[in-house]
């Protein structure tokens, strides 16, 4: 007859496995929605709207990263119930390779789509990070242009800056 508590463990380990999994899955989703978001500010060069963005994506990435340390503990717990070694991190697909059905499938299910969301995560992020780099670009040539229009009069430094003893030519009409 099987234990009843290790059952009883088994289940509310499960369960709080797949409530990690839809809430990591939805905050992937609100983080995709912040880097589209950003890529609408920098587009707009709306700089306010853009931090704002910034910290939400901070936030949410913080919370993935929290959620992800309580899947963790909840894994180990789990493979502890289940009479496995929780002395190296489990993986998922382990886990629920060594539960019975419907668990095993839910729990699958909804690895499947957090790993979607987290791909989707990634590829957005890749845009909005060769966009940064080809607007830091465009800004460093435009810097670089009007640097090189103010060098020749030779009131600014090699580093961009107003000299301290630049030589400024000048005259002044006495006569009139």
């Amino acid at each position: 007859m099987p234990d009843l508590r290790q059952e009883t463990s088994v289940n509310v380990c499960v369960q709080r496995i797949e409530q990690i999994l839809r809430d990591a899955t939805k905050m992937n989703r609100d983080l995709l929605g912040c880097i589209v978001d950003s890529q609408n500010c920098l587009r707009s060069a709306d700089t306010k709207r853009l931090t704002s963005c910034l910290k939400r994506e901070r936030e949410l990435v913080e919370a993935i990263d929290a959620l992800e340390q309580r899947r963790k503990v909840v894994a180990a717990t789990l493979a502890t119930a289940l009479g496995q070694s929780s002395e190296t991190e489990m993986r998922l697909t382990s886990l629920a390779e060594a539960l019975g059905e419907p668990n095993r499938s839910r729990l699958l299910a909804l690895g499947e789509e957090l790993r979607e969301s987290i791909l989707d995560v990634r590829d957005a992020g890749g845009v909005l990070r060769d966009s940064c780099e080809n607007l830091l670009g465009h800004v460093s040539g435009l810097m670089q242009a009007i640097h090189a229009g103010l060098s020749r009069t030779k009131v600014y430094g090699s580093d961009g800056r107003i000299g301290m003893n630049a030589a400024m030519c000048g005259g002044l009409d006495l006569k009139t």
